[in-house]
């Protein structure tokens, strides 16, 4: 069965894959299971009770391994059904073709271990002796366990897929998406945690954030969702994959709130720089500028430019009220 599209909008949603051991040794459980209820059965001779029991056991393995690996490839997105800004964050630490081959390994151990119960089936069917009947039985076992065996880095890759694209935030297209940029240790996850209900790790090392901590806020008819990016030290020729994640959220964004720190390290002309250069990257973004850790330094306003002070503004309630005020423009 094929995913609904509003399971391909949230990976969280997508189930552990299973090691190949694992999925295995639940195909062994549904054919003894088969097994056991087939020797229960009555036969009228005992070459046609060996033969059911056999078939009716290959039969459940199949099923169960096939089942199971068919609810893998299911399970995932294809990289066509993911949207730009998904598209883009994956492709920063997975390539797209490694993912399509071992989804298509899945498929392959599925379809190849349907061709050879249905080759033991018919060997089945032909067989009159007893003694044959348990050859064939472990010959489709040993082909059937070799084929998932082959695959089991494919099991291992998806599995870190997976919980790769569990911590990406899942964006909502009729959100206004709202990026929280700026230099490393800002104060960027404080003010995620301020504006809306998010518990993003807060610390006072730089680089704290490593993934996109989203958080959301409703008022009225207007929806945003808020995303922490990762600092980033405006130095694209050496960015590390932290601070391109950064970049492709603030490129995607319909607001950014650039947040400028009077207590860093970081020069505040660094910080401008760095300001000028986000608003190359998205033009038509709406910026917004913000003051953070104010309370630190009462007289923080000397220690600003004039322009910083004229177009920033200096509190989170007042941060929400302009991103509001921006929305229904």
């Amino acid at each position: 069965m094929a995913r609904k599209k509003s399971d391909l909008e949230d990976y969280q949603a997508i189930s552990p894959v299973p090691r190949g051991k694992v999925l295995l040794e639940s195909a062994f459980n549904a054919y003894r299971q088969s097994r056991d209820k087939a020797k229960n059965t009555k036969y009228k001779t005992t070459l046609t009770r060996s033969k059911n029991i056999a078939k009716e056991s290959i039969k459940s393995f199949s099923k169960s391994a096939r089942k199971q690996l068919q609810n893998i490839t299911e399970d995932f997105p294809r990289a066509e059904e993911l949207d730009k800004v998904m598209l883009d964050l994956v492709q920063i630490d997975y390539d797209i073709n490694d993912i399509k081959i071992n989804l298509g390994n899945i498929n392959w151990a599925h379809d190849n271990i349907r061709n050879i119960e249905v080759l033991h089936q018919k060997k089945l069917s032909r067989c009159g002796d007893e003694g044959e009947i348990e050859k064939i039985k472990k010959s489709f076992i040993g082909r059937a366990s070799s084929l998932l065996k082959q695959i089991d880095k494919s099991f291992t890759f998806l599995e870190n897929y997976r919980r790769y694209l569990k911590e990406l935030p899942v964006l909502k297209d009729d959100y206004v998406t709202v990026a929280i940029a700026g230099f490393p240790n800002v104060g960027k996850s404080t003010l995620l945690s301020k504006l809306t209900k998010a518990k993003p790790e807060v610390n006072i090392y730089p680089f704290t954030t490593k993934g996109l901590n989203l958080g959301t806020v409703v008022k009225d008819k207007a929806r945003l969702q808020l995303i922490d990016t990762p600092g980033t030290l405006n130095r694209p020729e050496k960015m590390n994959d932290i601070e391109k994640k950064a970049y492709i959220i603030i490129r995607h964004s319909d607001i950014i709130i650039y947040i400028f720190d009077p207590t860093l390290s970081y020069s505040l002309s660094k910080q401008k720089t760095l300001l000028e250069e986000i608003k190359k990257m998205n033009p038509e973004a709406k910026i917004i500028t913000y003051i953070s850790k104010t309370d630190i330094i009462p007289n923080y306003r000397e220690n600003l430019t004039e322009e910083i002070v004229d177009t920033s503004v200096h509190s989170a309630f007042s941060l929400l009220d302009s991103i509001f005020q921006t929305k229904s423009r």
